[in-house]
């Protein structure tokens, strides 16, 4: 008989109800087959409601993977099953997908899961259109359709985004879906009428759920979880790993090209591009057999796309056969006879557009072996100083640890007692002083350094913690992947994201344990999981081919992690830098007790930098040197949050080196927040702004804002959705990073915690205290960081008795009191004056300009330079007129705004003020701005970046871009046009005018120009205008 040779009249059915009929004990096997072949064919033909994008996963998959088994087995192994192994092949061909069967309440819950909402933003990131389009869509639902009741259309694009959602979302999972519609939905066993396997073991309905879950999963899982053989029914045997073995043979055997449903697919606006693929996939079929001894194919694929998809596809089931193959007499049935199929060498086609390329040419991608990825982590300055990431990481994982061990404590009760004594409840945990400092006290992270022999050659590293350990789960997807974070897995987005912000472990990239390579070959890990054995490990370096392994378990350890790693005194140099500050050098005695050593000590700095700021758990570092060991106690100097007017704000202040610090804990971002102000009448350089992440520094955050200018912050970040703002040194803000940062701190966080402390700094001015330094100034400092927002928060009568001295503001030869400057609407800035060296006018010079301009200065506010009171001014006034520009002074008029019609208006100029065109740009690649100019109107145009380093005018509301990049273009110009006349110098001009006014800076001045449907000539006639004007001035200057 040839391979082909079927007789397809006798099939897995019929060969049940043959084997029923011989043996009566039979007939409940055939008749609960048929009963659920009934009743699930209903259920199965509704898959399409919820996939109509998917291919067929109805009633006519199932018997199609039943006809590839029949065709995988031929009619000879057909009638050696026994019948209990032929009743499950059949059900399991019924059962494995019908986790694609989504009722209501299976949807609701799944969507009602906290982490519903991170896979929607995953999905929202998609790289396929139609898929990420409908997550956005329901994402910013409210901002994309204005609801009225003249169109509904908004409905039917909600109903399209919904299938194609719940289709993604249960697409990965449905082989689990199965196996709990199986065993555990009891919803779903009520309408399948429990499979009517009353009359039958347990056991086999577990069975059944085992295959559908294993179908999806990897083969070894099959060979692991499932027996070769079992007790069937009635005395015969079942086979659980053949069973299996033909289901996930036979579903990727459904490969014919009638897998779509035209119908189903004309029922959603659009196709994800994922299912147009497969689709294409599976109409390149061009032939296909299954039979007892070969399998073959041809597919001619008619993209790349869909060409690798196919590969993809056919190399699952080449490797299916393969493993299959070999483990072939630990799976099938002894009596069974035979092999299972073969694929051999060209027995699979797969062409591109008819031509049969080679599969390694289409399927070129980039890789990186492990070790060279470790070289490059090593050496690619990814870390400045390698030898110290390590400690920060193996920390960082402690504090993760012990987080997550002390909130599991807490929600299993251990700690309910502590909230019942302090009239606190464990619901009701939702900032870090919720918990009470003695519970954080039980999770202490320990960190030491000793020499680990007597030759003192070698530093031994230890960090210790009693959190949670390190699970078996864990401990594979450390060593598998570098980098990967476990907040993939989904019990640890279903547990954690319950967890206050500040106690939910680092989200972010850091490469964990893997930063021990930086500085030895091997490290020892001792740790206990619950439920899991402990164990103490040996990793070793991927880098030199080695592998890692379990040297012990049952150790005596019943919690938490100690890490040990042993470092060789002759790599300090390399890994920890040859550059030493002061404070570490005079910090060291080689001759003191059993040796020092100034790279310990360098290590000790480190430490004390990077963790001195913990604020919720204790952390205790013990070095060689006692003198210098270092702890943070939670316990010492609590401090105390009040509620504010903001559930999302809680609040205190307290006094610091004279300054009143207002500290903030919130929950908007996950952070704590502390600000105060300066008490100098100075530039803010004298105050430290700093970042940190989950209590440590991040060394690269400047803050170089105007509006922080008055003031010192410390911003301590500690959210999951935050951990991704630095990149894997976690030093460095990434440039998203950054611009998320600052949107933040100027544009949400600064401006609430302003109004939030406006009313204790009043009742603190009013009430002094012994420690204040200079509250007065403080809090003036605090009213031009308020009135930089517009926010008119301050009280003018506190205002009124604070003194601005008269070289920074005067009226009328005297010193003004704040209140008058707040109420200014106009003032008068003065620059260009003699300073003393520190940047202050002198007064000799205040005299001069007083007497000199007299009447210009007549009942108005003079500010004298604006290097102190600039930072505010400028998002409240606006340059009017320029009332004086020569070499010893220079006025302008400040007007206050008032609306925003003035956001666009050129100023009055004297002449001189074109001189300054004289001065080129800071940069070459960004021309001088100037003023713009109501003389010039038509080449005045909006504040734009168009090199990203340009530099207006403070206090302008638009700007003239300057037509000269050099001063010897200047010069040549005067040389070229000297002796001319008016007439005959503008003619020049105008022929040779793209000199200066190149075709581009002609667009960007068009596009940005404060006049709509500007013309070339217009703007053209204008710089004629402006820079015949300089030439007239430059000649005047110079006669």
């Amino acid at each position: 008989m040839s391979d082909t040779t079927f007789y397809k009249n006798y099939t897995l059915e019929k060969h049940l109800k043959f084997l029923s009929e011989v043996d009566k004990d039979y007939e409940l096997l055939y008749s609960i087959w048929g009963l659920n072949k009934q009743n699930l064919t209903q259920g199965l033909n509704l898959v399409s409601s919820t996939y109509p994008h998917f291919s067929k996963h109805d009633i006519s998959h199932s018997m199609t993977i039943v006809n590839n088994i029949q065709c995988l087995l031929g009619e000879e192994r057909i009638k050696r099953l026994g019948a209990t192994d032929t009743f499950l092949i059949l059900m399991a061909c019924l059962t494995h997908d019908i986790g694609m069967i989504l009722t209501h309440k299976v949807i609701e819950e799944e969507w009602k899961k906290n982490s519903f909402k991170e896979f929607l933003l995953k999905l929202a990131n998609s790289s396929d259109p139609i898929i990420e389009e409908s997550a956005r869509l329901l994402l910013n639902f409210t901002n994309t359709y204005e609801l009225n009741k003249d169109s509904f259309k908004w409905a039917l694009e909600i109903k399209n985004a919904v299938i194609i959602l719940t289709a993604e979302i249960f697409r990965g999972k449905h082989a689990k879906q199965s196996a709990d519609n199986i065993l555990s939905n009891d919803e779903f066993k009520k309408l399948a009428d429990n499979y009517y396997s009353e009359q039958l073991p347990n056991r086999f309905v577990e069975l059944l759920a085992d295959i559908a879950l294993l179908h999806g999963e990897n083969f070894n899982d099959v060979m692991s979880r499932l027996y070769q053989e079992a007790n069937g029914y009635k005395g015969d045997y079942i086979h659980p790993r053949f069973i299996a073995c033909l289901i996930r043979l036979g579903d990727l055997l459904d490969f014919d090209n009638n897998r779509f449903n035209e119908f189903s697919i004309a029922s959603i606006k659009q196709m994800p591009e994922t299912s147009i693929m497969h689709q294409q996939k599976h109409a390149a079929v061009r032939h296909m057999l299954v039979s007892p001894l070969r399998i073959e194919a041809e597919l001619d694929c008619p993209n790349e796309s869909v060409y690798r998809i196919a590969r993809n596809w056919f190399d699952w089931l080449e490797e299916e056969v393969s493993n299959q193959s070999r483990e072939w007499p630990n799976i099938s049935p002894s009596d069974l006879g035979g092999l299972p199929p073969i694929i051999s060498k060209d027995s699979i086609k797969i062409l591109y557009k008819g031509i049969q390329a080679s599969p390694e040419l289409l399927n070129l991608k980039f890789t990186m072996s492990q070790k060279k990825m470790f070289h490059i982590l090593q050496g690619g300055g990814i870390y400045k100083e390698p030898g110290f990431a390590f400690i920060r990481e193996i920390v960082q994982n402690a504090f993760d640890a012990s987080k997550i061990q002390m909130w599991n404590d807490i929600n299993t009760g251990i700690y309910d007692a502590y909230f019942r004594d302090n009239n606190k409840s464990v619901d009701s945990i939702v900032f870090p002083d919720d918990i009470m400092p003695s519970i954080y006290r039980q999770y202490p992270i320990n960190l030491t350094i000793t020499w680990l022999n007597e030759a003192k050659d070698t530093i031994h590293i230890e960090c210790e913690d009693f959190g949670t350990g390190i699970s078996e789960a864990s401990l594979l997807r450390m060593t598998k992947y570098v980098g990967e974070s476990y907040h993939k897995d989904q019990w640890h987005v279903d547990n954690y994201n319950n967890m206050p912000y500040w106690l939910r472990p680092t989200a972010a990239f850091g490469i964990g344990l893997q930063s021990i390579f930086f500085v030895a070959s091997s490290f020892e890990v001792s740790t206990a999981y619950p439920n899991e054995k402990s164990k103490r490990i040996i990793f070793r370096s991927a880098a030199d081919n080695q592998y890692c392994s379990i040297v012990e378990e049952n150790i005596n350890r019943k919690r938490g992690t100690t890490i040990k790693v042993d470092i060789h005194k002759e790599k300090f140099p390399e890994l920890f830098g040859t550059s030493f500050s002061w404070d570490i050098l005079d910090s060291v005695d080689v001759f003191k007790d059993e040796g020092d050593d100034i790279y310990l000590a360098k290590i000790d700095n480190f430490v004390v930098n990077t963790f001195k700021y913990i604020k919720t758990l204790c952390f205790n570092y013990k070095t060689i040197n006692p003198e210098r060991n270092f702890g943070k106690d939670v316990l010492v100097d609590p401090i105390n949050y009040l509620t504010t007017i903001d559930d999302n704000y809680k609040l205190s202040h307290r006094y610091s080196d004279g300054f009143i610090v207002f500290d903030f804990i919130e929950k908007q971002f996950g952070s704590s927040f502390s600000l105060w102000f300066n008490n100098k009448m100075k530039h803010h350089h004298r105050l430290y702004q700093r970042l940190l992440l989950r209590d440590v520094v991040v060394s690269n955050a400047k803050f170089n804002y105007w509006k922080t200018g008055y003031l010192g912050f410390e911003w301590n970040l500690n959210n999951q959705t935050t951990d991704t703002i630095v990149d894997i040194s976690r030093d460095n803000l990434t440039y998203t990073g950054k611009e998320w940062i600052t949107n933040t701190l100027l544009s949400e966080l600064l401006p609430k915690t302003l109004e939030l402390i406006s009313n204790i700094f009043i009742q603190e001015i009013q009430n002094p205290k012994g420690e204040a330094n200079r509250l007065d100034i403080q809090y003036l400092n605090f009213c031009l960081t308020a009135d930089a927002y517009q926010k008119t928060i301050y009280d003018k009568s506190v205002l009124s008795d604070i003194i601005i001295p008269r070289e920074i503001c005067s009226a009328e030869g005297k010193e003004v009191t704040a209140n008058k400057l707040f109420d200014a609407t106009i003032l008068v800035l003065i620059k260009g004056f003699k300073t003393n060296g520190a940047g202050n006018i002198i007064q000799t010079e205040i005299e001069r300009i007083e007497e000199q301009y007299k009447e210009e200065l007549s009942n108005s506010i003079v500010i004298w330079g604006d290097e102190y009171l600039c930072n505010s001014l400028m998002f409240n006034y606006i340059c009017s007129d320029i009332v004086v520009y020569n070499s010893d002074c220079k006025m302008y008029k400040l007007e206050k705004v008032k609306s925003v019609d003035n956001e666009y208006k050129p100023i009055k100029s004297v002449d001189g003020y074109l001189n300054i065109l004289d001065n080129m740009g800071l940069h070459k690649c960004s021309r001088k701005t100037i003023y713009g100019l109501d003389k010039y109107y038509n080449i005045s145009v909006k504040k734009c970046w168009i090199s990203g380093f340009e530099n207006f005018p403070h206090y302008s509301s638009c700007c003239i871009y300057s037509p000269f990049t050099s001063k010897r273009e200047i010069k040549d110009l005067l040389n070229n046009v000297k002796g001319m006349s008016e007439s005959d110098i503008k003619s020049y001009l105008r022929q040779n005018i793209s000199i200066y006014i190149t075709p581009y800076m002609m667009e960007i001045i068009k596009e940005y120009n404060i006049n709509t449907n500007i013309s070339d000539d217009k703007i053209k006639e204008d710089y004629v205008n402006l820079i015949y004007d300089f030439i007239q001035l430059k000649q005047s200057s110079n006669a």
